[in-house]
This record gives structure tokens, sequence and C-alpha cells, in this order.
């Protein structure tokens, strides 16, 4: 049996044990000691799980963000030079990610895939971003949504507002498509947050607001922030599994993705909330997601009130044009909460089955089957012991309790598997709703 290693960025990424502070990785300028340290640590990193297991390959495991350079760059860089000189290591590397990008954007170089890497497509981190969000809506209620926790979950959306955008991490493309709905006199239509991007970092000690102010059209020092009282405005940590107070007051949601360079095909927390709130819903993304979302996901595009024309446009600026346009139109032919409501309505039976074909995509366990494959797991001449936890221990000499792997493996043994029993009762509502679909 072939034996690997999991390569852990919280043991060598700024922010883990022994390493430089995480703000820096992605706020502020490095100098070149602190990048130097960076790589030893890495280095050290890599020579140290050789030296204990000499595994027959590394695999890591990002079912998330595509972000590979940056969180595995330099570790990925050193595994290359062990392959070869007088202290060779003759293993293999194997990444696990929704995919890999390969293009420019923004004076960016793309990370290109090494030569020494094998890389799969694997999106399983949607299942830890479902059960996350599915169990807060279970447990949770929302204003403008009728009570939700009964055995169909349908749920009835009171909008008075066309449209909700919600955004956290500061983006070039989300400051765009905010600045863009304030020129077209479109921000008082919705509900639209950035408060990292024009609170929080306005109140750095070192930010000089006329000259970074990231938008153009909306005037310097506008705060864009939900409730008062709500998770994002109280504190920095974002909590992915929470709904806004407000996310029934839109009709619509704008989603402004995680990634959208080409080949970035991922459905994050943002997209999944419309899927499971019943929300019809439009998505800055990569170039082509609605038409990935429709065949590879199942899902059915919202044709009736959306022209998707701008989905393959190869840059992101005019994607985004594209959205707004929509939301142009529609903000003229539906001004009233009752034509919010008569637009909601138009389309909240393809929401519903959008909901269920969401569900059965992930109850059917097949994002997590490139990983089971490489291991030697089959569904179905394997036993539901072979995915526990525990035994993936036999696969994987460093596992541990919440990283990628057992986090894809306990969902997988819990809920995907035939022979689910549900030893939680979270776990348990939601196998119940869904054997209404299976």
């Amino acid at each position: 049996m072939s034996r690997y290693c999991l390569i852990d960025p919280e043991k060598y990424r700024p922010g883990g044990t022994g390493t430089p502070g995480f703000s820096k990785l992605f706020f502020t300028r490095w100098n070149v000691n602190d990048l130097n340290i960076y790589t030893e640590l890495c280095a050290r990193y890599v020579d140290d799980l050789i030296e204990q297991y000499n595994p027959d390959a590394f695999l890591i495991v990002t079912g998330s963000e595509l972000d590979i350079k940056t969180i595995y760059g330099d570790v990925i860089e050193h595994i290359g030079k062990r392959l070869t000189g007088p202290n060779k290591w003759t293993g293999e590397v194997h990444v696990f990610s929704p995919g890999w990008p390969t293009v420019l954007q923004d004076d960016h170089i793309a990370y290109p895939k090494p030569g020494w890497v094998t890389h799969h497509i694997y999106q399983g981190y949607d299942q830890v971003l479902f059960q996350h969000n599915y169990y807060w809506l279970l447990h949770n209620s929302l204003p403008h949504f009728e009570d939700h926790i009964t055995p169909d979950w349908y749920k009835k959306i009171s909008p008075d507002l066309l449209y909700t955008c919600y955004n956290n991490q500061p983006r070039d493309y989300r400051h765009y498509t905010i600045d863009q709905l304030y020129k077209h006199d479109l921000l008082d239509k919705g509900i639209v947050t950035a408060k990292y991007s024009t609170v929080d970092q306005v109140a750095e000690p070192d930010y000089i607001i006329s000259d970074s102010w990231p938008f153009e059209h909306l005037p310097i020092g506008t705060t864009l922030v939900d409730e008062s009282d709500f998770h994002l405005n109280t504190t920095k940590e974002f909590g992915c599994q929470e709904f806004p107070k407000s996310y029934g007051r839109g009709a619509i949601d704008i989603v402004t993705e995680s990634r959208v360079n080409s080949g970035e095909l991922y459905l994050s927390e943002k997209t999944n909330k419309s899927l499971l709130g019943h929300k019809p819903f439009i998505v800055v993304g990569a170039p082509g997601y609605h038409k990935w979302l429709q065949e590879e996901r199942d899902i059915e595009l919202y044709t009736e009130i959306f022209d998707y024309s701008f989905d393959d446009e190869p840059n992101w600026i005019q994607r985004v044009d594209g959205i707004i346009d929509n939301i142009k139109r529609l903000s003229e032919e539906y001004t009233t909460p009752e034509d919010y409501q008569r637009l909601y309505d138009s389309v909240k039976e393809k929401a519903e089955r959008n909901f269920f074909r969401h569900m059965n995509v992930m109850i059917s366990g097949i994002h997590s089957q490139p990983l089971n494959n490489f291991l030697g797991l089959d569904p179905v001449n394997n036993s539901i012991e072979d995915f526990n936890a525990d035994k993936i221990q036999d696969y994987v000499h460093n596992l541990q309790e919440g990283d990628d792997i057992d986090r894809q493996f306990q969902f997988y043994y819990e809920y995907v598997m035939p022979q689910f029993k549900g030893t939680y009762d979270w776990m348990k509502e939601i196998k119940d709703i869904t054997d209404l679909i299976i």
C-alpha cells in the first residue's frame, strides 16, 4: 500500500507556528529577509517530512481557493529540488484542486504547473461548504423568510429590494462591480456590503484615503455595511456559514465569487448560499461560469430574467459590464416591492428545483471521487469502514483532525455512503430532508 504525506500550509505559511505574521503575505510587501526566511521554512518543512516518513508521494488537497502559487508555491519548488541531486527523493507530487489557472491578469503572472506535478480536478470542498451553510439554515431563522425548518424546507422570500450583493475581502473585480452599481444609480436598488474596503482598510494607520480609495465613482468615505449588529460588521473574522439577516430582502443575488480567472471554476459558499437559499442569482466569476453551472452542476439558468451573453467574455471587466446591464434593465422594469415579489415569484419554482438539483449533486459524493479513486477507495467494493478517518491514516502518514482530507472523509463516511446511519443530529435532519429527493 502506498503511503502519502499531506502538505499542511498551517505548518509553514505566515500565521503558523514559528512563521512571520499572516497579514504580511497578503497585505504588505515582504522584504528580502522575510522572503528568505519563508523559503527556508518551506524547505525545512518538506525536508523534515521526507526524513521522518519518506512518503511515496506528497498530496496537496485544496478543494477551496485556487491560489496555489501563494499558498503552496515555495513548497512545490523545494520538492522539485529534492527530486534531483545527491540527496534525491524519488516520490511524486499530486495536487487536487478545482483548477490550475494559467492566464495573466492585472500584470500578475499566474502559476504555471511544474512538470513534476500531477494535477487532478477536485471540487470536494463544496461538500464542506454545503454542510456548513445548510446546518446554519436549519437552525436559524431569517427575516423575509417563512419558517423553513419543515420537512419540505420550502421557503417564501418576500423581497423589498431588487438585489443583494455581499462582499468581504477586497478584490479589484468586486470594487469595479460596486463602482458600476453606483455609477448607474443602482446602489439604492439593493443592499451592497464592502465593510473591509470602505471601513476597515480606511481605518488602518498607514492608509492614505485620497491615494488608496479603490473606487473611481463611489465618493471617498462612503461606508457600505449591512445591519449594524451583523457578524461581518462587528468582527474582521468571516463566518462563511452565516447568512446575512437581510438575505431575503433582495429578489436576486449578485454573487462576486472568489476567483475570476480563466479556468477558475469554483463554487464557494457565495454561490452555495444562493442555491440553498432558493435565490435566483448572477455571478461575477470565471469565463463560462454560468455555462459550467449548467453543464457540470445541473443548475438551470434563469434565462427568463438574465441575458447571459456576457458569460464567455475573456475580460472580467466586460463580464461585470454585462451583469450591470442586466441589473439596469431589471431596475427599469421592476421598481416597487410588489414588482420585486413578482420578479422572484416568476422564477421561484426554478429556484426550488435548483436547490434540489444542488442537493442531489452534493449527496452523490461525486466530487470526492478523484481523491477516492487515487487512494483506491471504491464506494461499491469498499465497506463504509474503509472511509472512516481512522482508516484513512493507513494511507496518509500525517493526517490531522480538521484538515481537508479529514473533513472530506468525515462528510463522505457519515453522509454520502449508502450505509449512512447518522451519528450527528444535524446530519440526521439533513438526511430526513434529502430522503424526499433521493
